[in-house]
């Protein structure tokens, strides 16, 4: 929240690199493992925007998938693995694959599925999809990665390349959000939608909720905006 007051007034991220934030925040595996990740997986059941967030991708993409003859998924920057165990359970017949740079979320997610007991329906992979692409599935999920990178069009086109034709991706982003690990500065959910074009993707719907509203009028707040693309 300091980081976010210092936003209201400066309008701008502090500089920082994706090298930097990486060895600040993914790979401190403490911070990741008892602060971050757990913050992360409560937050969509505490911020209003990331609940209503869910239920987006329930309604806009979930229930589209339970009527696909190929549920098979995958989910880069799984976090949590959070929105890949609500298509597990909800889905009895999908199979997934996780992607993350972090060896913390990557344990963290193994362990959160295989705590419900999904994990025999799921892979978890440290992999960085732009140096090694995936293998192109009909369902893809991404949830939050965008901000957190320094030439967020170069990743979205590595996600277009693991989409097969036809198939359908579930992509979001935080809009002023001054977290220690956001480093690209969406303002607007146009600009999103402008990377997501530039990559090759095309919009079918798409979903922006704010955190709260602004103690006063112009003042930026954090913003959750989703987008199903194809």
């Amino acid at each position: 929240m300091r980081r976010q007051k210092a936003f209201e007034l400066a309008r701008v991220y502090p500089h920082k690199t994706y090298a930097q934030a990486a060895s600040e925040v993914y790979l401190n595996c403490e911070h990741m493992m008892l602060e971050y990740l757990p913050g992360l997986l409560l937050s969509h059941f505490l911020w209003p925007h990331h609940y209503r967030q869910l239920q987006f991708f329930d309604t806009a993409f979930a229930a589209a998938m339970h009527m696909s003859l190929q549920p098979q998924f995958a989910e880069v920057g799984v976090g949590t693995a959070l929105y890949s165990r609500r298509l597990l359970a909800r889905l009895p017949q999908s199979t997934g694959s996780g992607y993350d740079i972090s060896p913390a979320s990557c344990q963290f997610a193994r362990r959160h599925i295989e705590s419900v007991g999904l994990h025999l329906r799921y892979s978890m992979n440290e992999q960085d999809i732009i140096a090694q692409p995936i293998a192109p599935v009909p369902w893809l999920v991404c949830v939050e990665v965008l901000e957190h990178l320094e030439k967020p069009v170069e990743f979205l086109r590595a996600l277009r390349v693991g989409l097969l034709p036809g198939g359908k991706a579930f992509i979001t982003a935080a809009l002023n959000a001054a977290h220690a690990d956001h480093i690209y500065l969406y303002r607007n959910s146009e600009e999103v939608c402008a990377h997501l074009n530039a990559a090759g993707f095309t919009l079918e719907q798409s979903f922006v909720a704010a955190a709260y509203g602004p103690p006063s009028p112009g003042v930026p707040v954090p913003l959750a905006a989703a987008f199903v693309v194809y």
